[in-house]
């Protein structure tokens, strides 16, 4: 197993986002409405992340509650805007 160090930072950012994403699909999606707490960590998601949180995003975009979907969709597109992709891959974490 690489030391944290040696394995680029892109890298490491991406499979941080894979496992708040992993994280967030544990969560129970909140009823319509009811937005929970996600977006009040949502920017510092974005901030910790750029875009590496994509997948993090991309799971909230398909919530049932308008709230969470239309917040989830708006950082996506602030990540395709600022052309934030993430450079490489670290590998879907189921």
């Amino acid at each position: 197993m690489a030391v944290a160090a040696q394995v680029p930072t892109d890298n490491r950012y991406e499979a941080l986002a894979q496992e708040l994403e992993t994280a967030a699909l544990l969560v129970p999606t909140p009823e319509s409405g009811l937005t929970g707490e996600a977006t009040t960590y949502f920017p510092a998601i974005f901030d910790l992340l750029g875009g590496c949180a994509h997948p993090f995003y991309r799971r909230f975009s398909s919530s049932p509650s308008p709230e969470l979907r239309r917040a989830a969709l708006n950082w996506l597109q602030l990540i395709q805007s600022r052309h934030k992709m993430c450079k490489s891959s670290a590998g879907k974490v189921n």
